[in-house]
Order: structure tokens, then C-alpha cells, then sequence
């Protein structure tokens, strides 16, 4: 509709105009990469641009946005931690204090899934046969030992 398009004019106009009050050189670009997926990705996606842009430009328009994807990559932990996300939102995709698989182990630990006692029903018909219990009694030992010896 004509109101969407103009509140996201609105919110992309003020994105360039604070873009151009900052005076860091290392946040500048970080932000004008930001602005432009902002643009970029309501042209791929929004509603409005269908019939507009060409099967070309689309193209082009998504190997800009795979590009500032990949440029952004490093200051992903940064903008999150700017953004100031709370953990309990974020879940499995990343956490301030950097601890993220730590949380992952701890939540997989502490799932009912995870809680029953013994095998799954099936467990010794279907999996047992199949497993190398004479590795799986080395519990990681053997990689470790791999390690040592190829001195990685």
C-alpha cells in the first residue's frame, strides 16, 4: 500500500541521515552495509517491488545482498550485543556472554528429552546391533590420542 511504502521511505531516509551524522570511521560502513540490506531486502521481498524489477535485477539484487551478508559475517556478535537482544531470546543462535555452545550442552542436558533413564524403546532390535561398542568405550579417548599423535 501507499502508507507502507512511504513509512519505509520514512525509516530508510532517517537510516542515511544518521549514517551521515557519524563520525566513526570503523561504524560508517558497518551501517551503510546495513542500510543498503535494509533496502535490498525489501526489494526481494517486499510486496510492492512484483512486477516491477526484472528477473535480472532481482539477481543482481540478491548477490548484493549475499555480499554484504558475507562483509557483515565478522561484526555479526557486535550488532547483535548493539541491538541489545536479551539471551532468552536469542536461544540457540548466539549469547552475550559468548558462551554458546556451553548453553546449547546445558539446555540439551536439561531437556526432557533427555531425561528418561535407559535406552529408547527399539533401542536393542534396531540401534544395538549396529554399534561399535568397543569404540564408544573409549569415550573420545581414541580421538585424543589421534590428536597427540598427528600434533594438531
Amino acid at each position: 500500500s501507499a502508507a507502507e511504502t512511504h513509512i519505509y521511505y520514512f525509516m530508510l531516509r532517517n537510516f542515511i541521515d544518521i549514517i551521515k551524522t557519524q563520525a566513526d570511521p570503523h561504524v560508517v560502513p558497518v551501517l551503510r552495509d546495513l542500510c543498503a540490506l535494509f533496502a535490498l531486502q525489501n526489494m526481494e521481498q517486499g510486496e510492492h517491488w512484483a512486477g516491477l524489477l526484472s528477473a535480472e535485477t532481482i539477481d543482481m539484487v540478491e548477490t548484493a545482498i549475499a555480499a554484504i551478508l558475507d562483509r557483515l559475517r565478522p561484526n555479526a556478535v557486535a550488532l547483535v550485543d548493539a541491538f541489545q537482544i536479551p539471551d532468552r531470546l536469542l536461544g540457540a543462535l548466539g549469547r552475550s556472554d559468548g558462551n554458546v555452545y556451553e548453553d546449547l550442552y546445558e539446555q540439551a542436558r536439561a531437556s526432557e528429552l533427555n531425561q528418561r533413564k535407559g535406552p529408547f524403546a527399539g533401542f536393542e532390535e534396531s540401534l544395538k546391533p549396529h554399534l561399535d561398542a568397543d569404540f564408544l568405550s573409549l569415550r573420545g579417548k581414541a580421538c585424543e590420542e589421534l590428536r597427540a599423535d598427528s600434533k594438531l
